[in-house]
């Protein structure tokens, strides 16, 4: 007898209400099961105590999120990953993804998203709704999208990127790894690794990560 295989969202916060409702839409109540789990307790938990199930007979998403918390999403596909779980991506019925684009496991794609032809959206990416993701664009990993966000044709996000509400990326404009952009309006230049244009700042600054030597 073949056991049939149910989908486990675990997380805390938006992310996770957004993705099982989803889940729930797709695979029905019966199929999904919600495990709340608090970032600050992804590193002593044991996913295979914590799910019940074989690998075997659980898929799983990781829904960690505000948008600061993309490390701590990467962090519990890491362990999920590590204990044999394989990771699904979770479309909403009312998004448009054409053919050719690529979608990694555990992207999340929220309602009235696009993705492109030929476009990538890497593993963990956050996709909110309304954002439009152009042809040939690719999204880094654990990036954060915000609603209504347009990554222009052959444009880059790097990964654990957040881009807010408002901001937009001209075509073919690589965005670096590690930034965080808020400032309403079009990017037409590149921005480098570690950019932070927030309101924190007066300025767009570069949080610069080297090595001092004594």
């Amino acid at each position: 007898m073949t056991v049939k295989r149910l989908l486990t969202i675990v997380g805390a916060g938006p992310v996770f209400a957004v993705a099982r409702a989803i889940a729930t839409d797709l695979e029905g109540e019966k199929r999904v099961v919600a495990v709340e789990l608090p970032p600050d307790r992804i590193a002593e938990t044991d996913v295979r105590s914590m799910l019940n199930r074989p690998p075997a007979e659980s898929d799983v998403f990781a829904a960690i999120g505000l948008h600061a918390l993309n490390h701590a999403r990467a962090d519990l596909c890491a362990k999920f990953a590590e204990a044999g779980y394989p990771s699904v991506t979770l479309v909403h019925r009312r998004a448009s993804v054409e053919r050719s684009a690529i979608l990694a496991p555990n992207v999340l794609v929220c309602a009235g998203a696009s993705i492109g032809s030929d476009a990538v959206v890497e593993a963990g990416a956050v996709i909110l709704d309304g954002a439009r993701i152009e042809a040939g664009a690719r999204v880094g990993a654990f990036a954060w999208i915000g609603a209504n966000v347009v990554i222009g044709f052959d444009a880059s996000v790097g990964a654990h990127t957040i881009l807010r509400s408002g901001v937009n990326v001209d075509a073919g404009v690589p965005i670096g790894d590690h930034c965080e952009l808020a400032t309403p309006g079009l990017r037409q230049a590149a921005v480098v690794d570690r950019t932070f244009d927030t309101a924190a700042f007066e300025q767009p600054v570069r949080i610069y990560r080297g090595r001092c030597r004594a």
